[in-house]
């Protein structure tokens, strides 16, 4: 993006705070996960299956307020000469992301 030196600065701080919240909201869905399936073993009732694909459902929706924002928040970083340049990587942010579980 070209970003200087205060530029950058800033950029690392939302890269900590997004790996952070992303980190978290990854346990909160992995935990929530392993509870809907274990539901598989206890016989539990389906309103407790039902509640439990919604919360990973919310949280799925949670991650992806989070990766927005923090996009977003690159964004406003960027001076007016360099919008051109995150307007092109943009275009490219969901190749970031893996399309399968890396092993």
């Amino acid at each position: 993006l070209g970003f200087d030196e205060n530029q950058v600065k800033d950029y690392e701080k939302l890269i900590l705070w997004h790996r952070t919240e992303i980190k978290k909201s990854e346990e909160k869905l992995y935990d929530l996960k392993n509870k809907l399936y274990k539901t598989l073993l206890n016989n539990d009732s389906l309103h407790i299956k039902d509640s439990l694909i919604i919360q990973i459902g919310n949280s799925q929706t949670e991650m992806e307020h989070i990766h927005y924002k923090h996009f977003n928040d690159i964004k406003s970083l960027c001076k007016s000469n360099q919008l051109k340049n995150f307007e092109e990587f943009s275009l490219e942010i969901t190749n970031l992301f893996p399309r399968t579980r890396p092993k």
